[in-house]
């Protein structure tokens, strides 16, 4: 049985104590590089935006968000945690509900794909959306650094948003 390590203010103190530690995606989940914890930090990530909040933590400060180009605030490309806490904060201005669920998620030494239904009501007219997309995650040292959505229905999204 391994025993825990004490605890320790950075990856680093576990290198120079010369020691071997098996750590756990609650303990540090930037030491992390397996499929399993990139894929954890998509998860939380969603799981989060079911109490309409962003875990903003789980994005990188220089992140970029690729989206199709197109008519509508949320396409194109836009660059850093600040736009997509923005972002976040303007979906939930206009759709008063809003849901992103995971059909599926897989991940591999690189990059996690997450298949997502995305649904909500729009709060002025009551309009309902829902479009499938496929987005691609590139997660690093336990944050997302970079995103490639691929939205089923583009002029849907631009109209609804």
């Amino acid at each position: 049985m391994v025993e825990p390590l004490p605890s320790c203010d950075s990856d680093r103190d576990i290198v120079d104590s010369g020691e071997i530690a098996l750590l756990d995606q609650e303990t540090n989940p930037a030491s992390i590089e397996t499929a399993e914890a990139r894929i954890g930090v998509v998860q939380r990530l969603y799981d989060s935006t079911v109490d309409r909040d962003l875990a903003a933590d789980a994005y990188a400060d220089d992140f970029i968000w690729h989206a199709p180009q197109g008519r509508g605030a949320l396409m194109g490309v836009h660059v850093g945690r600040d736009y997509i806490e923005k972002a976040f904060e303007y979906v939930l201005s206009i759709a008063t509900e809003f849901s992103s669920v995971i059909n599926e998620i897989i991940a591999d030494d690189q990059h996690v794909i997450s298949f997502n239904r995305d649904s909500g009501v729009r709060g002025s007219d009551g309009k309902h959306f829902g479009f499938d997309v496929a987005i691609r995650w590139r997660v690093e040292n336990g944050q997302i650094q970079e995103m490639w959505e691929y939205i089923q229905d583009e002029e849907h999204k631009a109209d609804f948003f």
